[in-house]
């Protein structure tokens, strides 16, 4: 599925990038298809307290993959217009027509699995635990660009554009 001119309009305009992948429960596990939907946030308004309105463009059915065994993931990547980091990267790389591909992963090691962090280091008066092992989560982006003899170039292939170490708790990226 090939990006719209829309989506570049809506991605160059956002304060907000989120990426939800899902799983496609019609293929086996292994092969770890899933679908992605990518939904751009800017607030339009500020509402009265810690309220806002905020304008909302999504956009579904990007072809995407999880690591085995997981079933969702979901990230959200913030665009300062001072320092427009990836999404202002991928808005002057991204053209209609082009195919996105997501991929979610763990990506963790001996070295994560193996750490353990006491509670007293991870200021935060309502845990009482350490905390064993670290997963180091990613989301990664293909670009392919159709070519007039039908054929794709390969613009990107897995490029790591958000990555986020922590527990196994509910904060990680990718779920089970």
């Amino acid at each position: 599925m090939g990006i719209s001119k829309e989506f570049i309009a809506a991605m160059k305009t956002c304060e907000d990038m989120l990426v939800r992948l899902q799983r496609d429960y019609s293929v086996p596990d292994y092969h770890c298809q899933a679908s992605a939907t990518v939904t751009f946030l800017k607030d339009v308004s500020a509402g009265a307290g810690y309220t806002r309105d905020r304008a909302r463009a999504e956009f579904n059915g990007f072809q995407a993959y999880l690591s085995q065994g997981y079933d969702s993931g979901y990230v959200s990547i913030q665009h300062y217009t001072f320092s427009p980091g990836i999404i202002g990267l991928l808005s002057h790389v991204l053209r209609a027509g082009d195919e996105i591909i997501f991929e979610m992963r763990d990506n963790s090691n001996g070295y994560l699995d193996a750490a353990v962090i006491p509670p007293e280091n991870l200021k935060n008066p309502h845990v009482h635990s350490e905390y064993r092992g670290i997963h180091n989560d990613e989301l990664l982006i293909t670009i392919k660009r159709p070519l007039k003899n039908g054929e794709h170039k390969t613009i990107a292939d897995r490029v790591v554009i958000q990555s986020q170490q922590c527990p196994d708790n509910t904060a990680r990226m990718i779920k089970k």
